[in-house]
């Protein structure tokens, strides 16, 4: 959420006043929280597609984003309401109205995009689909069962049942053999696609170890901070997010214990109300600044402590890093022992996050792995592929525009023919036994013709009219109605009749020689031909002299 846009901006809500970006807290600290689930289910359903649990869950948070998203454009809409006359008289800027008008578009974009993938997604057949692959599993541990009996019973049966021991053993080896397969396709598909379900959680990692290699710590403090932010967060972004600010505000690797156990102790008495990111952050800025800001201001006020005189302290202090121990030896002594207790009380669920965060790491490692594998595979076939591809492009590219220049011809020479079979005498006989082929096939009702043809019954209704043309089969006669073409003549007669006049007409304007076949023998690329043929087609399309067709 882009929260920095609406800073300065004050709202009246239920008659309270209160800045915008404060308003909006609340909801943009939940949503965080759902979209960070959401991811988390999606890692997993990349690993187990058909999980009814996650699937369910899923459905849950998408419902939860869409509420969450909706409840903050209505705060921004009626915020957006009072902006215009807090402009007008100048309370707020052009910038800060701008801003927040940008902010609702944002906001409104990503409400479509929730609401478009809530309602795509179907729950009933994700979770039917996950039901009919159980059933299969079970039908065929239930076959592999039956196999079994029979293997079984027909060991009691001396020679006989020995004479099926084979065929049993065999189906039995097949049931189960295809469940292995069908689990170990499952499994390497699983597998392959390690890269893309932990890439979140690898990219976070990476720019933790980035954050605390440039403050001067190494991968094994960055791995101590999160893995103790996570045991007390239970939340990947989260975590990674504290121990990078973290890395900032230490000054030894001894304090990072001192600081996880200071976030227990928030986190074990306010939870979600004061995040441990947000707390870390403020003492960042207060060491820098000298004055108790955000988060800290909360943390130290809810457990009775003065804002007022932990400032005069501040201005004491000789040097950030000497208000940094100021602020964690304080922080220390409110929350120690409520640390302790969230510790004691969440023991179990410790030691869960602990082995989660543990299969993380390992997960992250074989995506690593199948990740390099891909990128291997790549420089190995990679430059092959491209150029394959380029080749192809440009071969392509050659055909469309051989393709192109044919049809321009092509067109130029149906202008030809048909002035041509203008001249040539005797079509209009052909045009009359047509005619007279369907008089006679009217006549018989659709009977037999006597010769080879059999003629389907003709109807007024059924006859076709041929004014825009066509091209027939051998052996496969019908009526239709010639002549019906308002604008230019019609011309029916046998293709190897059209194509001698075409050749004839070529010869008689010496475009062929008289020549009626030309071979042309080319050895060379695709390319090679269209940069040869180019040239040809061009003159042929820009030659100039008399006109065939009036």
């Amino acid at each position: 959420m882009a929260g920095n846009r609406v800073r300065g901006i004050t709202i009246e809500i239920g008659g309270d006043t209160t800045q915008l970006d404060k308003a909006l807290t609340e909801t943009d600290k939940q949503l965080k929280k759902t979209q960070t689930s959401l991811k988390d289910v999606e890692r997993l359903l990349k690993l187990d597609p058909g999980n009814v649990e996650l699937l369910t869950q899923k459905q849950r948070l998408l419902a939860d984003a869409v509420a969450g998203t909706q409840e903050r454009l209505r705060t921004l809409e009626t915020a957006a309401e009072q902006a215009s006359e807090a402009l007008a008289s100048g309370q707020i800027s052009q910038d800060q109205y701008d801003a927040l008008q940008r902010e609702i578009i944002e906001t409104q974009h990503d409400l479509e995009e929730l609401t478009r993938t809530a309602n795509d997604f179907d729950i009933d057949r994700a979770i039917q689909d996950a039901e009919e692959r159980l059933n299969d599993l079970r039908d065929a541990a239930e076959d592999a069962d039956d196999s079994m009996d029979d293997l079984t019973d027909s060991s009691d049966g001396a020679s006989g049942g020995l004479g099926r021991l084979t065929g049993i053993a065999g189906g039995v080896a097949i049931a189960i053999g295809q469940k292995l397969v069908g689990a170990l396709t499952s499994a390497i598909d699983g597998l392959w696609n390690l890269d893309e379900a932990t890439e979140e959680y690898r990219a976070a990692m990476g720019k933790l170890n980035t954050a605390f290699e440039v403050s001067g710590f190494s991968a094994e403090a960055a791995e101590e901070a999160y893995q103790g932010f996570y045991n007390i967060l239970g939340d990947t972004d989260t975590a990674a997010e504290a121990s990078q600010l973290l890395a900032q505000l230490i000054d030894n690797e001894e304090d990072i214990a001192k600081w996880t156990k200071i976030a227990a102790g928030v986190y074990g008495t306010f939870g979600d109300s004061l995040p441990i990111e947000g707390l870390i952050e403020a003492a960042n800025e207060t060491a820098k600044t000298g004055q108790v800001t955000g988060a800290l201001a909360d943390a130290l006020n809810w457990v009775g402590m003065s804002e007022d005189e932990f400032n005069e302290s501040l201005e004491k202090a000789s040097s950030e890093g000497e208000r940094a121990r100021l602020i964690m030896g304080n922080l220390t002594t409110a929350y120690g022992e409520a640390a302790d207790a969230f510790y004691e009380n969440n023991e179990t669920l410790i030691e869960t996050r602990e082995a989660q965060s543990e299969l993380n790491e390992i997960q992250a490692i074989l995506g690593e792995s199948i990740a390099d594998l891909k990128n291997k595979f790549f420089d190995l076939f990679g430059p092959w592929l491209i150029e394959a591809i380029k080749f192809a492009t440009v071969a392509l590219e050659g055909v469309i525009w051989v393709v192109n220049k044919i049809g321009e011809g092509l067109a130029w020479l149906a202008d030809k023919i048909q002035f041509v079979l203008s001249l040539i005498p005797g079509f209009g006989g052909a045009s009359k036994k047509l005619s007279s082929l369907a008089q006679q096939a009217t006549a018989a009702g659709g009977g037999s013709r006597e010769g080879a043809y059999s003629l389907r019954p003709v109807t007024a209704e059924s006859l076709p009219y041929l004014a825009q043309g066509t091209v027939t089969r051998p052996n496969s006669p019908f009526v239709a109605v010639v002549g019906d073409n308002p604008m230019e003549p019609e011309i029916v007669a046998p293709y190897s009749t059209i194509k001698q006049a075409a050749l004839d007409a070529f010869a008689e304007a010496g475009g062929l020689g008289g020549s009626t076949r030309v071979t042309v023998n080319f050895t060379g690329s695709l390319a090679q031909f269209v940069r040869m043929l180019q040239p040809q087609i061009t003159v042929e399309t820009v030659r100039r002299g008399p006109q065939f067709v009036q």
